[in-house]
């Protein structure tokens, strides 16, 4: 089976509560019983194991990771010059790029591009900027050239550089080579990333409160043993959550012009571009699409520790709410293909836990040195395997994995 079709019994789905409970008999016990024993192993099969710390000396921080979806590597960032490459399979640094931004400014923005051919990794600065580099991933141990800048350009020349704000937001679209790009303003851009060029600008209409993520309704389904395709309504389907707490939607087919309308009780037209979803009151932490299941969901999390479930069929209200902890929530992510999402705490904790809310794990502490974790900033998971990646704020980046990979493809 599928990583995905594996752990499937763990999303919730109202065919898991028996209608007919006033009929037990011992047939349905047995079900039951079958069903509860399998749930239980699969949550077993998910328990993640701590299995490396990196130690990024001299450094105050872990802000960004980002694993390689086919490579053993692993990008980190420190949120101001310097990304590292990590070797996975040595736990150990490959090269280190320094972003050359301008001093005093922040990087907010990373992520792997062509990930299939020629690997490319993006860097986003606070100043608008952005920094594409080359070689990052070797080939050859013997010959191993030195990342190199392929391009930069501003995609975002009107960004200043704030502390307190989000910076410079992107999101890459692999199928069409489009990134989208937003932050600290009231204006999205759409670029052709191969001709740099901006195809599109939308006006948000937001003045008053940052972008903080993107998230696109579209994703690609990897080593599907039937087919490989892709996931989800479309590429042109956007979501932006924002500091103020909006979560906004938006359709990239429409006017350049087109701004996206608040829902309302009344019946919508099929031709509104734009929704926003408002029952978040606070910074949105992260937005997250996940293709498991064939489900059409995508969740977002507050920094009040909220996080809500939307159907991206019927965004008129939110399936299902979890308080899944106490304030601040700092970090926030889902895995693409198992129903599985991870939070992070200033108050140094880890929550492993399921779309039910049920919780799975709270890592505390690190198991090889036996110290607390720092508070946490950054956590994320491998987009293909159970493999999560957490950092803080000190030195330390911690990798965790299952002890029993036989359904990983």
């Amino acid at each position: 089976a599928t990583l995905s079709d594996f752990f499937s019994i763990l999303l919730p789905k109202r065919s898991k509560r028996r209608t007919n409970t006033h009929l037990l008999d011992l047939d349905d016990k047995s079900v039951d019983e079958e069903f509860e024993a399998e749930m239980s192993s699969k949550k077993k099969a998910l328990h993640l194991e701590e299995k490396s710390l990196l130690t990024n000396h001299n450094k105050k921080g872990t802000y960004m990771l980002r694993f390689h979806s086919y490579e053993a590597i692993l990008a980190s960032s420190d949120g101001s010059d310097c990304v590292t490459i990590w070797d996975m399979k040595r736990s150990d640094k490959a090269s280190l790029i320094h972003n050359c931004n301008p001093s005093e400014t922040r990087m907010t923005s990373m992520c792997w591009i062509n990930e299939r051919n020629n690997s490319l990794l993006l860097t986003g600065c606070e100043d608008g900027s952005i920094r594409i580099w080359d070689n990052v991933i070797s080939t050859n141990a013997l010959n191993h050239a030195e990342p190199s800048l392929s391009t930069a350009f501003f995609a975002m020349p009107e960004l200043v550089p704030n502390k307190r704000g989000s910076g410079l937001v992107t999101e890459w679209q692999q199928s069409n080579g489009r990134l989208v790009t937003g932050g600290n303003t009231n204006l999205i851009r759409c670029w052709d990333l191969q001709s740099e060029k901006c195809r599109m600008k939308i006006e948000t209409d937001n003045m008053t409160s940052c972008l903080t993520t993107f998230a696109t309704a579209w994703d690609y389904v990897h080593n599907s043993e039937t087919s490989e395709g892709y996931s989800g309504i479309g590429p042109d389907i956007l979501l932006g959550g924002y500091g103020d707490g909006i979560i906004k939607v938006f359709d990239l087919r429409a006017h350049q012009q087109q701004k996206p309308a608040q829902i309302e009780s009344k019946k919508t037209s099929r031709q509104k571009k734009g929704k926003e979803l408002s029952e978040h009151t606070h910074w949105i932490v992260n937005v997250c699409y996940t293709h498991c299941g064939n489900n059409y969901e995508v969740s977002s999390g507050s920094i009040l520790g909220d996080v809500k479930f939307w159907d991206l069929r019927m965004f008129r209200s939110s399936l299902r709410t979890i308080k899944i902890q106490s304030p601040p929530m700092t970090a926030l992510t889902s895995h693409s293909r198992i129903p599985l999402l991870a939070s992070g705490s200033h108050a140094n904790f880890i929550k492993i836990f399921t779309p039910d809310g049920d919780v799975l794990q709270v890592i505390r502490n690190h198991k090889k040195s036996g110290r607390k974790i720092g508070p946490v900033s950054v956590v994320t998971f491998h987009p293909n395997i159970p493999l999560f990646a957490a950092g803080a704020t000190d030195e330390i980046i911690s990798i965790y994995g299952t002890n029993g990979n036989k359904h990983v493809k």
